[in-house]
This record gives structure tokens, sequence and C-alpha cells, in this order.
């Protein structure tokens, strides 16, 4: 059914108005089709649904809608392939489509169905895999909705003569709150209470008490039962905390906490590693000005979490050189952290030749000094550094940690040193 526009109007969607004599507006005129269209709509609807169209009741179209004949239909096909006939007949199926089907035949495996020669399309079940031998029963009514590529089916039986193809479980999980005034003592009075506890069962118990060490549950009128951890040892303090909901499982001797407040420390180990990164510097870098001291290179690196300890360790080689032939050689190195972007850094200049053993950042400084006679041509020494540090990463955490490498010839006679490209700058962060 398309729009009727009024009589005399040439736009197909012009509307219909209102006349008035005493502004000499004539209303807009009815062709007969605005009448007799709807009607006949409606009649066609009550009349596919089932119903003798009458003017004693009106409300037929209701009753057509609501008893959805028209989307009904008896299959006339064969076994695994299906078909059926609507009148009037479908000319395209929309996404959407719902269609209810009396089933001839009883399927023995994966199956078809054509609607009104549109077709066949595929059955499917709700995960979208191939029917099965009995998935449809002679008899039954289907219920299939398209989906643009399938006819899902929206009322499977799962179940066959032998096999049950879908497995449904309602899982409800006893709730109950700790009664307990006693750490380390759980009371669990379920309501309806719990008279038998087979393994595998879970519990959920909003806790009372922190616990102080090795714990034990009551639950109900049931004999008292350990409460272990995973690794089936006791408690540690504070794994179960007051307002938790602790999450446990019988084993058939004793619960299990799944999801303790701490983590259980990994034995023998006293720290764990958050992250760790390396940077490998290929460059050579040198000066020639005496105890001045510049920058060999910078690496940037983005914490974790706040409060972890950061371990830097940067190993590499010196060296110093000159053409005097008596002379005596030193280098001096040190590495300093930045959180700001580099606009400050820790230390700020050269820490000196003790081992700084207080502070947010503590590096053993490189440093060598070292004599050589000889004669004529230009005199080398190379010897190998390992700078370590460690700083606790501030609050924020910061987006970075930037650190660099500072050098410097700390001998007047050979102002020549440098730092040989291939370093290694170890990062690693760690939690205790």
């Amino acid at each position: 059914m398309r729009y009727i526009a009024p009589y005399g109007i040439s736009d197909p969607n012009g509307a219909y108005i209102n006349g008035d004599s005493r502004l000499g507006i004539q209303g807009s005129i009815p062709p007969a089709e605005a009448f007799e269209h709807p009607m006949r709509e409606l009649v066609a609807l009550i009349e596919a649904s089932g119903f003798t169209p009458s003017e004693d009741d009106l409300e037929q179209v209701l009753k057509a809608v609501r008893s959805q004949r028209v989307n009904y239909a008896v299959d006339t096909g064969s076994v695994n392939v299906y078909s059926v006939a609507f009148d009037p007949p479908f000319v395209a199926l929309n996404l959407g489509l719902p269609i209810r089907v009396l089933v001839a035949h009883t399927n023995t495996g994966p199956s078809t169905i054509t609607v009104n020669n549109l077709g066949p399309y595929s059955v499917r079940r709700a995960d979208l895999s191939l029917l099965q031998a009995n998935d449809l029963l002679a008899g039954e009514v289907v219920g299939l909705v398209f989906d643009g590529t399938y006819f899902q089916i929206v009322n499977f039986i799962g179940t066959t003569a032998t096999t049950q193809n879908n497995n449904y479980f309602d899982i409800n999980i006893p709730y109950t709150v700790d009664t307990s005034v006693t750490p380390n003592t759980i009371t669990a009075p379920f309501n309806p209470a719990i008279t038998q506890i087979d393994a595998g069962d879970l519990i959920l118990v909003k806790i009372a008490n922190a616990n102080t060490g090795a714990t034990t549950i009551t639950v109900n009128a049931l004999p008292t039962k350990n409460l272990k951890s995973s690794k089936l040892t006791n408690l540690l303090v504070n794994q179960i905390v007051p307002g938790m909901i602790a999450v446990m499982v019988y084993d058939g001797t004793q619960f299990q906490l799944i999801n303790p407040a701490a983590p259980e420390p990994v034995s023998g180990v006293t720290a764990q590693i958050a992250k760790r990164f390396m940077y490998q510097d290929p460059n050579y870098h040198i000066t020639t000005v005496y105890n001045s001291y510049v920058e060999a290179f910078r690496v940037t690196y983005v914490p974790v979490a706040a409060g972890n300890k950061l371990h830097v360790q940067v190993a590499g080689a010196f060296f110093s050189q000159s053409s005097d032939p008596e002379m005596a050689r030193a280098v001096n190195g040190f590495i300093a952290y930045s959180t700001n972007g580099g606009s400050t850094w820790n230390p700020p200049s050269w820490p000196g030749r003790d081992f700084p053993a207080t502070g947010s950042f503590m590096a053993n400084p490189a440093m060598t000094e070292l004599g050589e006679s000889g004669s004529g041509g230009l005199k080398s020494m190379y010897f190998n550094f390992n700078i370590t540090s460690e700083l606790t990463i501030p609050a924020g955490p910061p987006a970075s940690v930037i650190v660099r490498l500072m050098f410097s010839s700390a001998s007047s006679l050979a102002p020549d040193a440098g730092v040989l490209g291939g370093t290694i700058v170890d990062f690693t962060e760690y939690t205790l």
C-alpha cells in the first residue's frame, strides 16, 4: 500500500488540509483509493489469519496480529530438505524474519529449508553448527529466524535418542555472612541450611575477621573443616579480611580459598621482577677537555609502578690516550637519573671517589688512574667499567626515568678520554 495524496495534488506526498469557509480555504478532497486501499489491506490481514471479516467485530485486526498465523506454514518437503509456501508468497527474506514450521519429516543430518522458492538455506543450531540427526522431529513446530545467511533454530530441543547435544546447568552458589567473632574461625550459617557438601561444591562467604594464620570454617551443623590456600598450605596473615567475599571450593577433605586478599610469596624469592629493559649503545664518545664532565649517552625507561625498585647497571669500557712518552692517565665516570624529563639530575655532578651509601640514588662511580712509561708514538690505555645504581620510583609514577652516563679525563697530562662503543645498559624493575 502506498500513500494516496489528496485529489488534484501533483505532489505524491502532499498533505491533507482542512477547509475554512471564513478564510475561503477549500479542504482537501480524498480520492476513493484513500478509503479503499487501507480497508483492503486490513481485510487481507484478517482473512490470511483465518478470520472471516465481519462488521460486528471491530477487533479483528488486533486478533489477526496476535494470532501470528501469517508466519506459520506446514512443511511440504522431504527428509533433510524442508519446504514451505506462504500466501501471499515472500519475494525476499529480510534480516530477523521469524517463521514457524510444522515439521513433516524427522531429520537425519544437516538440513535446508526453502521459503517460497527462495533458497535453499541451511538450518543451523544456535551456535551455527550443522544439524545432527533428530534435531528436528516430525510433528514438531520449529521456530526459525533468518540471519541473512542461515535459518537459526530458536527452540532447539537439544537431545537425541542417545546423546544430549546441549547441556544446561543452573548454577546457584550458596552465599552467607560469617557470624564468627574470632579470627581464624569462620562460621557460615547458610539458609536454607547445607546438610551435605561434596567435592567440587562452591560457596561464598562474606568474611567478618581478618585471619592471622591457619583458619577453619564451619558450615551450618557440618563438621569443621580447614581452609587452605590453593597450594594446600595454611593461610598466611590477612589472606582473608573483613568485608571480602571469599570464594571457596570443597575438595573432598578441606576447603580451598580461590581469591586470597594477599598473594602468596614465591618460596625462596624476596623480589618479583616487574619489568626488564636492555639498551646497547654502539657509538664512541670522546672528550678532550680535562676535568669537565660530558654526556656519553642517555636512555629513557618507562616505569611500571611507584614504590618499585629500579636497578640500573651500565657495563662498558673507557679509554685514554696521549703522545706524551711519560704520563699518568685517569678517567672518571658516573651515571645520573632524571624523573622530570631531564630538567634536573641526581646526582647533579661528579659524586667523588667514595661510594655514596645514602640517598635516593646510590651508585659506585667508575674511575681509574694508571701510569705508564715509554718513548715515542701514541700511548693508549683501555679498561672496563661496571657501574651499578638503584633508586625507588617516586609517586606518580613519572612518565619516564632518564639515565645518562657522564665521563671526563681526570688527568691534565692526557685530556683525550672516551667511552667505547658497545656499552650495555640494563634496567631491572622489581617489587618486594
